[in-house]
């Protein structure tokens, strides 16, 4: 990190700063295309009576939320509060990092 002169404000490198943004945007990636399958298993799941499918769509949607979303979002949370506050994009600075931060 670098001291920043203008605001005391310590910043990241350059390298530091798209290592983070690799990060947020894999888990990112991760966490929105988790809810799109969860989506897609209960659409699915509405036309079968079985209740063996219902119980391993269930099952399916537990371990996607538990084990892969959740992490996703608590990572792409913390990544992109890091990213907010030790780079030039200030939360409070940007209108669309306010309502990204208000809809993870």
């Amino acid at each position: 990190m670098n001291f920043n002169k203008d605001n005391n404000m310590k910043i990241m490198t350059e390298n530091n700063e798209k290592f983070l943004k690799i990060i947020h945007i894999t888990s990112m990636s991760v966490w929105f295309s988790s809810l799109i399958i969860m989506f897609v298993i209960n659409m699915s799941i509405s036309k079968i009576t079985s209740s063996d499918v219902f119980y391993y769509a269930h099952y399916i949607n537990s371990i996607i939320d538990f084990k892969i979303l959740t992490p996703a979002a608590i990572v792409t949370f913390l990544t992109g509060v890091i990213y907010s506050i030790f780079t030039k994009w200030k939360v409070k600075d940007n209108a669309w990092l306010k309502i990204k931060v208000i809809i993870t």
